[in-house]
């Protein structure tokens, strides 16, 4: 009995996505939406982006792993660019960018935003 659970294990158990149906489809669910606008930025030191992936590139990443929680450990092992769905630079560029916190920190920051309004 294995616990423990690939990235890749992880997104199959939710429906199962591949990467022409996640480019399809143009509607935006709220927590799509909010990782459009951290991964793009707003320019202050808060919201800054991250840099080479665009929001669009972070919503086919979200709906091909299912959550941010599998895009995430896909990256800090190189599972992005094994499957080919981002080269080894923006690979790693996106590993860093959670290791710094930058993405929840902008999810947790446009959340908060989001109950004031």
């Amino acid at each position: 009995n294995n616990t423990h659970k690939s990235c890749h294990e992880q997104r199959r158990k939710s429906k199962p996505v591949t990467k022409k149906q996640a480019k399809k489809s143009t509607r935006l669910t709220k927590e799509e939406a909010l990782l459009y606008k951290v991964f793009t930025g707003d320019g202050t030191p808060e919201l800054p982006g991250v840099f080479h992936i665009s929001g669009r590139m972070a919503v086919i990443l979200y709906r091909f792993y299912g959550s941010i929680k599998a895009i995430k450990e896909a990256a800090e092992v190189s599972e992005l660019r094994l499957h080919g769905v981002i080269g080894p630079k923006r690979s790693a560029t996106l590993a860093e960018a959670f290791s710094k916190g930058t993405i929840h920190r902008g999810m947790g920051i446009l959340e908060c935003d989001q109950t004031w309004t």
